[in-house]
Formats: structure tokens, sequence, C-alpha cells
């Protein structure tokens, strides 16, 4: 996997062109720390920017996710990004390995967010989620990415 700060590229969809214009810039991070510092730093850098966070479980050495579900929205996800309208950044948060993930400790799940299954997709700042069942229904998928007035699906 590889970052494209043109598109959204995606383990799913390699041959994917960097020359395409897309309005979803897609970065990544590992880990609740990293987490942490990355998204005060999206925010404070992109106010007029929709930030979208992907919680998702780590790729394996076949560089997919070990959760089934996000490998399932990971190929929803290379179909919606290039229709997405509106400018914005998707943050792909890995989780951690599965072990680490299903600690009730983890500090995802205790953190505010409050993240208790993935994928959960958020618009930070806004209350919109969706959550892991949600994740494989490409129209919810489509309304929640181009959809700016909903509060929550």
């Amino acid at each position: 996997m590889y970052l494209c700060t043109s598109t959204v590229e995606s383990s799913t969809n390699p041959n994917m062109s960097c020359n395409a214009v897309q309005n979803l810039k897609e970065e990544w991070v590992e880990g609740y720390e990293n987490f942490q510092v990355k998204i005060k730093e999206l925010v404070e850098e992109n106010s007029q920017r929709r930030i979208f966070v992907y919680f998702w479980g780590n790729a394996r050495d076949d560089g997919k996710s070990w959760c089934p579900d996000c490998r399932v929205f990971d190929e929803l996800l290379a179909k919606i990004v290039p229709a997405v309208k509106s400018p914005g950044i998707l943050l792909r948060v890995d989780v951690g390995i599965k072990e680490d993930w299903r600690t009730p400790m983890n500090p995802f799940r205790t953190d505010e967010l409050k993240i208790t299954s993935i994928p959960t997709i958020v618009e930070w700042g806004t209350g919109k989620r969706l959550f892991d069942s949600d994740a494989a229904n490409q129209s919810k998928v489509e309304l929640f990415f181009n959809n700016t007035s909903l509060v929550n699906l």
C-alpha cells in the first residue's frame, strides 16, 4: 500500500492512476498515539475540508486487512471515492493486530470515540458514523461521503 497525494489509492485497486483528479486525499496512520497527533494536525490544516476517519484492521502480509468486513469496505471504497463530490481528507487508521484490537482496554475502544467495531467511518466533527454492518451497503456509503447535511446515518 502507498499514498498518492492527489488520489486515493487502495490495496484492492493498485492500478488507479495518481494523475486522476479526485476530491479525497488519503493519509495513513498506525496506532492510537499516531492517530491523536495526525487528527490534530489535519484539523488545524484543513478547516475548510471534510475529514473522514476510517478505522480498520491492519494489513497482513498479502496487503489486505485481517478484518473481513474491512476488506469488503475497501473494495467498495475504491469504487466510491472517485465520485466523491466535495474536497476532503480520508484518514485511514490502523487499529492494530487482531489480538490487540480485541482486548477491552484497547485505547480506540476506551477513547471518547468508543470505536467498538471495525470498520467504522467517522466524519470528524459532525457526529456522522458508519458502522461495520453499513460498510457493505453501497447506497449508505455513497450518501455518507456525498451528503453534507446528514448528522448520522
